[in-house]
């Protein structure tokens, strides 16, 4: 029986031609600038990121700072360093420099008392330069004031510097009501004049802090002479 042989054809490989890679055609008709700009992208985030590093790594400073415990003697170690890479101006670096002088102030007694809380009130006013528009921080300074018994033309100065930024901010009341009362007697009439206005506004709960801030300062007497009897009348009897 005669065998069938199977004839295998060759394969059959078309000739190729010498076309340029369309990849290399589309770089080189890319403008110059436009490649560079393709490398060097990322280059214009680089100032964003070292900033937010930054920022991130002052404020972690100001966070262990507000930990620290306070002591009789001595700076915040990590206040001061924050401090002293500020750049900025970042007003939480004073504030919490503020805090803490104030609360260092209160261990001592006699000149070095002064001393801190001078240094408290100082650090206060660096932060309200920084965010003038923000009341609380001579609120603050007001509050290291009293503490150290400053003379009345501080605490004068620092109520006007209060009416004019923040004549009805009346979050600031229960605490500038009782450093009001504490200082009565160095205030200018004027000054005593608006304190009372403030008391008497209507709505909210100011006249109860007024009233909350009096007694806890032994001055309620001051209400009871000063104010409407209908309206203050039930307090003084």
């Amino acid at each position: 029986m005669a065998t069938m042989q199977v004839i295998t054809m060759p394969t059959v490989i078309p000739p190729t031609t010498n076309s340029p890679d369309s990849r290399a055609v589309t770089v080189l008709n890319t403008p110059a600038w436009l490649v560079v700009f393709g490398r060097f992208f990322w280059l214009p985030a680089v100032p964003v990121i070292v900033m937010c590093v930054y920022l991130s790594f002052v404020h972690s400073l100001v966070l262990m700072g507000e930990r620290t415990n306070v002591f009789p003697s001595g700076n915040n170690a990590w206040l001061d360093v924050a401090e002293n890479l500020d750049v900025l101006g970042i007003p939480d670096i004073y504030e919490a420099q503020g805090l803490y002088f104030h609360q260092q102030g209160m261990l001592l007694e006699g000149a070095v008392r002064t001393e801190v809380l001078e240094r408290s009130a100082a650090y206060w006013d660096s932060a309200a330069r920084l965010r003038p528009d923000w009341p609380y921080y001579p609120l603050s300074a007001l509050a290291a004031e009293v503490a150290y018994n400053a003379p009345a033309k501080r605490i004068q100065d620092r109520l006007d510097q209060l009416m004019q930024i923040a004549p009805n901010e009346r979050g600031l009341y229960l605490n500038l009501f009782q450093y009001a009362f504490l200082e009565w007697d160095k205030l200018r009439i004027d000054q005593q004049g608006w304190i009372l206005q403030q008391v008497q506004l209507p709505g909210g709960n100011t006249f109860s802090q007024a009233v909350q801030a009096a007694k806890h300062t032994d001055k309620l007497y001051l209400l009871c002479a000063k104010l409407p009897w209908n309206k203050i009348g039930k307090f003084c009897r």
